[in-house]
């Protein structure tokens, strides 16, 4: 998710159905610049070598976050079909083919979702710092946190009444990265804006992303 204010312009975007490294390519209404989704730069046009600012989001079912956030409204969405009808979403949650990752200018790691399916938790470092990552396989939902709280490093585990950190037994419901109960309650972790992506295209973008081996020992 991108914020679409640069330089003080709020811009309008839309597909422009072109590609680039084989990748959806947005344009501008207001200045005709066309932005990579994947990486919300724009590769060509006046605002050529900008970044949009990332905002970390949620990829998830409508029922699980309609169940946390019963208050959401939804404007008109349209799901869009080819000329042969063929929904276009139907192999989106094929989980084999998925990754969640993260990537700046200088490093990219990627999750992939058939490993978290298989172990949830993934106590990790991502550039220098320790970050969790969640996975809930009922729902296909990854969520990345910085595994911090009041510059102390936490360490998660699961048990089969939630998610608690080592160091001071506090619960968590990590899909919102909040304490629930404990000596924590009420400390949210600070969210990152992780990329849902195919594996195929995220290799497109990040050639060098390292990816998390699951261990193979207890959780």
């Amino acid at each position: 998710m991108y914020a679409r204010e640069v330089d003080g312009t709020v811009l309008t975007f839309f597909l422009s159905g072109l590609q680039w490294r084989q990748g959806l390519v947005l344009e501008d209404q207001e200045t005709h610049t066309s932005w990579s989704q994947m990486l919300g730069l724009a590769v060509d046009g006046a605002q050529q070598g900008t970044k949009l600012a990332v905002f970390p989001s949620l990829f998830t079912t409508w029922g699980l976050w309609k169940s946390r956030y019963p208050a959401t409204t939804v404007g008109a969405l349209q799901r869009i079909t080819n000329d042969y009808h063929r929904d276009m979403y139907e192999h989106f949650d094929h989980d084999a083919k998925m990754l969640v990752g993260l990537a700046n200018e200088v490093n990219a790691k990627d999750w992939h979702f058939s490993d978290l399916h298989k172990q949830n938790l993934a106590n990790d470092q991502f550039d220098g710092r320790p970050v969790i990552v969640y996975f809930d396989s009922s729902t296909g939902t990854p969520v990345i946190h910085v595994r911090q709280s009041d510059g102390q490093e936490l360490h998660f585990f699961e048990k089969t009444s939630g998610v608690f950190d080592i160091e001071t037994g506090s619960e968590w419901d990590l899909l919102r990265g909040v304490a629930v109960r404990g000596l924590l309650k009420g400390k949210q972790l600070t969210t990152l804006p992780a990329m849902i992506s195919y594996i195929e295209a995220w290799r497109r973008f990040h050639p060098d992303s390292q990816s998390w081996v699951r261990s193979e020992g207890p959780k």
